[in-house]
């Protein structure tokens, strides 16, 4: 069970969005003009400003051709996922 909250917890849907659009991890973060680890810390569950977001997001979008206003959407479902999971771990250690 622990593995599924590991990755519930991962920011799923901007590993999709890279994939779809047929980069590797390495070449996106090229792309975006920010470093592979910050990628992938970003891509897994780092918490990060909304200014710093936003401008990630506009990258995201020129890149990828979504909006950011789509992209705002896809984190805040994961937002509000992240604090369902947690709720429910915290009432599990209970």
């Amino acid at each position: 069970m622990q593995q599924a909250y590991k990755d519930d917890l991962n920011r799923i849907y901007l590993k999709q969005i890279r994939e779809d659009n047929g980069y590797q991890q390495a070449e996106y973060a090229t792309k975006l003009g920010i470093s592979l680890t910050y990628l992938k810390s970003f891509e897994g569950d780092k918490a990060i400003s909304t200014e710093s977001l936003i401008k990630l997001f506009i990258k995201i979008s020129e890149i990828s051709h979504i909006s950011v206003y789509d992209l705002m959407l896809l984190e805040t479902d994961y937002q509000l996922k992240k604090l369902e999971i947690e709720k429910a771990r915290g009432e599990s250690d209970n």
